[in-house]
C-alpha cells in the first residue's frame, strides 16, 4: 500500500461538498430513527453499503476522465499499488463510519434502557461493512472501464439485467436463463450473511468463497485493466 496514495484518496472523497452532505445524511438519518424508536435495534443502522456506494463511485474513473492518472503515472506509481492503495482508502473509511455509527446508536440504545450485547455491536458491523466492501470492488473494476461516475450507472443496469434475466428464465422455465440472471445479480449486488455463524449453525462456505472471489477477481481484473490502459502524455 501506498500511503500517500491512501490519504489522497480519503482527502478526495472527503472533499466534495456533495459527498460530504450526502454521506451525513446516511449517517444521521438512522440515528435520529432510532431516538423515536429503540426497539428497532441496530438493525436501523443499514448504511455500510451506500456509504461504498458514495464514495466509491468513479474512484478510478474520475482521474481518467479529470487527466490526474497521465499525471500521477508520470511518476514512479506501480498501478496495482495505486489500484490497492485506493481500494483500501475507501474501506477504511467505509468501516470507520460504520463503526462510529453503530458506536452512537449503541450510545442511544444504551440510554433508552435497551443496550445491545457486545456480540450483536460485531455482527452489525460485520454485516454492513462485508458487503459494503465487496460492493466497493465492483465498483473499483467498473471504474477502471468507464470514465466519470458511469461505474454506479453500470452496476444499476446489469442489476436489472439480471432481474429481466431471472423472470424471463421463470416464465419460460429455462433453469440456465435464470441461473445467468442470478449469478448476474451476485456478482453485481455481493451480500455475506453472519446470521449462520450468530445462530452457530455450519458455516456457509459457498457464500464465503463467493464473497471473497468477487473482492479478488474485481481487484485483479481492475489493476490488469489499469496495467493495459494506454495513456497519452502528450498534452501534458
Amino acid at each position: 500500500m501506498n500511503a500517500t496514495l491512501f490519504v489522497t484518496a480519503l482527502r478526495q472523497r472527503f472533499t466534495s461538498p456533495i459527498r460530504l452532505v450526502l454521506v451525513a445524511a446516511v449517517f444521521a438519518f438512522p440515528l435520529m430513527f432510532m431516538l423515536f424508536f429503540p426497539q428497532i435495534g441496530l438493525h436501523a443502522i443499514q448504511s455500510g453499503t451506500l456509504y461504498a456506494f458514495l464514495l466509491g463511485a468513479g474512484l478510478i474513473g474520475q482521474e481518467t476522465s479529470s487527466g490526474v492518472m497521465q499525471l500521477l503515472f508520470a511518476r514512479p506509481v506501480r498501478r496495482w499499488e495505486y489500484v490497492t492503495s485506493r481500494w483500501l482508502a475507501i474501506a477504511a473509511a467505509i468501516a470507520g463510519l460504520v463503526a462510529a455509527q453503530i458506536a452512537l446508536a449503541s450510545l442511544i440504545l444504551l440510554a433508552r434502557g435497551a443496550a445491545p450485547d457486545l456480540a450483536d455491536v460485531l455482527f452489525s458491523f460485520g454485516d454492513q461493512v462485508l458487503p459494503a466492501l465487496a460492493t466497493l470492488s465492483v465498483l473499483v473494476l467498473f471504474s477502471s472501464l468507464i470514465s466519470g461516475i458511469g461505474d454506479v450507472a453500470a452496476i444499476i443496469l446489469s442489476f436489472i439485467s439480471g432481474q429481466v434475466l431471472q423472470a424471463m428464465g421463470q416464465f419460460t422455465r429455462h433453469e440456465s436463463v435464470t441461473r445467468a440472471g442470478q449469478e448476474i445479480i451476485r456478482f453485481v449486488a455481493p451480500q455475506i450473511s453472519l446470521e449462520a455463524v450468530h445462530g452457530l449453525d455450519s458455516v456457509p462456505w459457498f457464500e464465503w468463497v463467493s464473497y471473497l472471489s468477487t473482492i479478488s477477481l474485481c481487484l485483479a481484473v481492475a489493476v490488469l485493466l489499469i496495467n493495459a490502459r494506454e495513456i497519452s502524455y502528450a498534452s501534458e
